[in-house]
């Protein structure tokens, strides 16, 4: 997803029609409600320009009544499409029956959520000081570090043999040199990435080692070496910490209140699992994990095995390579969504605006290990109503409605 296309009006009154498709098939009484427009005699109300307005943010009050002016016409071509889809019976269609049926259940459960976490308290002073304390790596120590990283794919019969070579060499030329020689194909790279955007369940054991030292992860098909070629403290103060932090600890007591009650929910429904789909309540347990402390997760026991999926933070994916009669292997880099301001994800982790995009990244967990800096483009809806893409810096300021891609890269 390397390709970003800029959105008009006409694509804005299609995805219009696919969200609150339907809206023109009940004529309901207005009564004294203020009327935008007319569309063929159905009535395109105030209260519907103020909503789609609402997810635009706080416009300056010099561009808020010509981007009415646009909403009011892109409302209007949406009811187009309505009543022209309503005229062929689409609305019977099936496959937009569910979409529909889809939509309304979204909708449904997305209200309850905002309904269950609402506004919880703001953490305590207390509550922040003892996160600060309790993680110098992400604070008081944080440094910005360099790494080299060397994935090299190991089997059942030559593992042991290449571990024996890790202890055994005297420098990372000298293994370079030996896997060429075993016909070992290691993948290597690079990067500099800030504590923060480093996975949180390696922070602590990286946070241990000095400049030139090398973090060993271990799991079946590969052994993954991530060295520090050099790193650059840069601590952040209680006071510029507070603000993530609390954010963060706010996030995580909406988390846990919305986890509890659905737990509370599950436990008093009569929930059958049928057909194919029986096999889905007997991993029910598993899946039902409890809910996350308001702070980083441990680091993996020692005997834990992980693959490259740490770059992904889950331990259970298969290496690459032969298995079976499948072949694994990795996907090509892809562009992914790391922060929106509008969606229901975004609304829960982060109900108001952020102060900077480093806080935003921050706040979310910051990059995975495949998420680069450089990579990061935001896509910001301007006056004119056209979506300009904009390579920030760290420090810019995230605005309503700005959707950050991160794109992301093996090294």
């Amino acid at each position: 997803m390397r390709t970003m296309h800029r959105i008009g009006l006409s694509a804005l009154a299609v995805a219009l029609a696919l969200a609150l498709g339907g809206c023109g098939d009940k004529k309901e009484e207005k009564g004294a409600t203020q009327v935008a427009a007319k569309v063929n005699g159905e009535e395109i109300t105030v209260h519907q320009v103020n909503h789609e307005l609402a997810k635009m943010g706080n416009l300056p009050p010099e561009q808020a009544k010509s981007v009415s002016l646009r909403v009011v016409k892109a409302l209007v071509d949406q009811q187009l499409l309505v009543q022209k889809a309503l005229e062929e019976k689409m609305d019977r269609d099936p496959q937009v029956l569910q979409a529909l049926e889809a939509a309304r259940r979204q909708v449904l459960s997305q209200a309850y959520i905002q309904k269950v976490s609402g506004a919880p308290s703001a953490p305590s002073q207390t509550e922040v000081t003892d996160y600060y304390n309790k993680h110098p790596e992400l604070f008081a120590e944080r440094r910005i570090y360099r790494l080299q990283e060397i994935n090299i794919p190991v089997t059942p019969a030559n593992e042991a043999t290449v571990k024996q070579q890790l202890a055994q060499s005297k420098s990372l030329n000298d293994l370079m040199q030996w896997l060429k020689a075993q016909n070992i194909a290691a993948r290597t790279g690079q990067s500099t990435k800030p504590a923060e955007q480093l996975p949180l369940e390696i922070l602590p054991k990286l946070h241990k080692l000095k400049d030139g030292q090398v973090l060993t992860l271990g799991g079946p098909g590969s052994i993954n070496l991530l060295i520090i070629a050099a790193s650059q403290s840069q601590p952040l103060t209680p006071e510029q910490a507070k603000p993530v932090i609390e954010r963060f600890l706010a996030n995580s007591g909406k988390r846990q209140v919305l986890e509890s009650d659905l737990k509370k929910l599950r436990d008093k429904a009569k929930i059958e699992y049928l057909g194919d789909y029986a096999d889905a309540g007997k991993t029910e347990a598993k899946a039902a994990a409890p809910a996350a402390p308001a702070e980083a997760p441990a680091a993996p026991a020692k005997d834990q095995r992980w693959t490259m999926s740490f770059l992904y933070r889950s331990p259970t994916m298969n290496a690459t390579g032969q298995d079976g009669k499948v072949t694994v292997v990795d996907t090509a880099p892809v562009t992914v969504v790391a922060v929106g301001l509008r969606g229901p994800y975004s609304e829960e982790a982060m109900d108001d605006a952020l102060n900077t995009l480093m806080q935003a990244l921050a706040t979310g967990g910051g990059l995975t290990q495949r998420g680069t800096e450089k990579g990061i483009r935001v896509h910001r809806k301007g006056p004119d109503g056209k979506v300009q893409v904009l390579q920030p810096s760290m420090d810019d300021k995230v605005q309503e409605g700005d959707v950050v891609y991160v794109r992301e890269s093996l090294f």
